[in-house]
């Protein structure tokens, strides 16, 4: 549509860009890339301050077609005069990346001197080209990524630092604060890259061939430590993902989202899981795609992309494809959406325009509720991509019913099924020792088989595949993850109907974020016990464990003591931390349990038909 029937349909929201247009960024001047302990460390590196440039003949070989074992540069050659990344400081195409990310990799193999390859970089560099930059420069130079998310807690950046003994850490100048006291515990060297590395983006002479990584190096090797968000484990732990199961998660997602050189991201999500990292920026970026990186997730800056209204100026804007986002964000876009869409023929506009101009439309492994995701298909005429992600396997289910027409799948509600190569098991253990169970029903991309197909059935999730991460990163060192005969257990309690699977609830979870604070379930549990009124009670968490949760409380009042919600609030606002104090209380008359004494929990989980998901801290089903 033309950039005047644009305005007049949403003059509105034109008023709002306007009131939304970013500053003007401040540059620092072009300096010494330098090590926080050792002034020198840029010289000894050969970091340079002056724009990438290709090595001489002389210094490299030509570039040799998939680039060694590294999938997301395959293709690069295809693409290099493409944009491959935009963020705040303008547009870079694939070759730009490519040759910033070189010239980097070629700094870290000095500053590492004698420590070879194999070493792992983490860095925290904010959503944009820096942090891709970064990515690449690691596997350019033979090293392992370990990538640390911008949002998450200096706690959580602090655990992951010294858990992975990183012998270096690249960051920006913005956040270098966050990191120092770290860095100088461990004696960590550290990069701090200056405005130079992401100053005047541009094309280069297409003529020359790439120069090829630094270190070739062999699939087995590791390519990545991924942190898990700690739920279940209490801390974060590193999953270690070799080349060749990083290029299969890829390949997985690639195939269950129909990744290609078309498509253009609007990238919104954390950078610290597979769904932000894996699914939504390095697997497009192996296709030829194009990623707009948002600094942080803004409703309506969202919302201006989606419709390609230029922020400020109102002027139409490059065409968006795909939006990776969570439950979370879907909620607040429709919040944002009842404010500043307030007519009907605006709201016809939005949603014909949304339907045209954007592809697909995905959501992370918390299930959207019904009436969230009926509401957000009324408003963009969109059905809403389910996935089932974890940092161990990737994605292993997909919702191939999605976007703003019917594609063939499975069915168009829930998870979906699973991905190729995928393999699935539905279990039900015999007791809490979970030494012995039954398997209800086992799966693949062919199908799931079920002894009664007309039945549902509902029990614990084991995955396999050659996608499945082998080890896990702890003191130093790699160490197996426990599997039963290459089988791993999710923890998940999962319902499957008609090939068709959904997220019910999660066991294990102890800990999880609630009003921005780390909680534990046992322990908000056990003060509630404490308090005289109450007889018996159960906590659990409502939502997804990867971003803020609801704590619910199911109680027994004692029949004793005469009390109201008011007294029991006061009780608990008085022995409890803020942030511990349950937001939803249900009072019922006994909790039922199994014959072993633990909580039923299908039975515990009907009391919240209004939510998707609910967690709870033990892990017996």
């Amino acid at each position: 549509m033309e950039a005047k029937a644009v305005m007049r349909a949403l003059v509105g929201v034109r008023a709002l860009a306007r009131a939304a247009a970013p500053q003007s960024q401040v540059r620092g001047s072009r300096g010494k890339h330098q090590g926080t302990e050792h002034p020198s460390l840029a010289q000894q590196s050969g970091l340079s301050t002056q724009s990438c440039q290709k090595t001489s003949t002389n210094d490299t070989k030509a570039w040799s077609g998939r680039g060694g074992i590294h999938p997301v540069f395959a293709n690069i050659e295809q693409h290099r005069a493409k944009v491959a990344v935009s963020d705040v400081y303008g547009d870079f195409t694939y070759e730009d990346v490519y040759l910033r990310s070189w010239d980097l990799a070629k700094g870290i193999l000095g500053l590492l001197g004698q420590g070879g390859t194999g070493q792992r970089v983490a860095f925290l560099c904010p959503p944009g080209v820096t942090h891709v930059l970064a990515t690449w420069a690691c596997w350019l130079s033979g090293q392992v990524a370990v990538p640390l998310c911008p949002s998450s807690p200096v706690q959580r950046l602090h655990h992951q630092i010294a858990d992975s003994t990183c012998s270096l850490v690249i960051t920006t100048r913005e956040l270098a604060d966050r990191l120092l006291p770290a860095t100088k515990q461990q004696g960590t060297k550290v990069i701090v890259l200056d405005d130079t590395w992401w100053a005047d983006p541009r094309l280069g002479d297409l003529s020359e061939p790439l120069p090829p990584p630094l270190v070739e190096g062999e699939g087995d090797e590791t390519a990545m430590l991924l942190y898990t968000s700690g739920a279940t484990s209490g801390s974060p732990r590193g999953v270690t993902l070799s080349h060749s199961i990083l290029g299969r998660q890829i390949e997985r997602v690639v195939d269950a989202w129909d990744w290609s050189h078309e498509d253009s991201v609007l990238h919104c999500v954390g950078l610290g899981s597979t769904y932000g990292l894996i699914n939504s920026l390095q697997a497009p970026l192996t296709m030829g795609a194009k990623v707009t990186l948002m600094p942080q997730f803004d409703p309506l800056k969202v919302w201006l992309h989606l419709l390609g209204v230029g922020m400020g100026s109102g002027k139409p804007i490059p065409r968006v494809t795909t939006l990776p986002a969570v439950p979370a964000m879907y909620i607040k876009l429709l919040t944002k959406a009842d404010e500043i869409f307030k007519d009907k023929k605006t709201r016809d506009y939005v949603k014909a325009t949304c339907s045209k101009r954007v592809r697909l439309m995905m959501s992370s492994t918390a299930t959207l509720p019904p009436a969230v995701s009926q509401q957000w298909r009324n408003v963009t005429g969109h059905r809403v991509l389910e996935n089932y992600v974890t940092t161990e396997t990737g994605t292993a289910f997909c919702n191939r019913v999605a976007g703003s027409g019917k594609v063939s799948g499975p069915g168009c509600r829930d998870c979906g099924a699973p991905t190729p190569h995928t393999l699935t098991r539905i279990v039900r253990f015999r007791d809490h020792t979970k030494t012995s169970f039954d398997v209800l029903a086992t799966g693949s991309c062919a199908g799931t088989d079920i002894s009664d197909p007309e039945e549902s059935v509902i029990g614990e999730l084991q995955l396999s595949g050659e996608q499945l991460a082998k080890h896990y990163w702890a003191t130093g060192e790699q160490v197996p993850i426990d599997t039963r005969e290459e089988w791993l257990g999710t923890g998940d309690i999962v319902q499957v109907h008609e090939g068709c699977y959904r997220v019910r609830g999660r066991l294990g979870i102890e800990t999880f974020s609630s009003r921005g604070t780390k909680v534990n379930l046992r322990n908000i549990e056990r003060k509630l016990l404490a308090c005289p009124d109450i007889q018996d009670c159960s906590v659990v968490g409502l939502g997804d464990s990867q971003t803020d949760q609801r704590v619910a409380a199911v109680v027994v009042i004692n029949p004793n003591k005469k009390t109201n919600m008011e007294d029991l609030l006061k009780w608990c606002s008085e022995n409890m931390e803020e942030a511990e104090v349950p937001t939803l209380f249900k009072l019922v008359s006994e909790i039922g349990k199994d014959g072993t004494g633990h909580v039923a929990k299908l039975k515990l989980a009907e009391l919240f038909p209004e939510t998707e998901l609910v967690s709870f801290h033990d892990k017996k089903m």
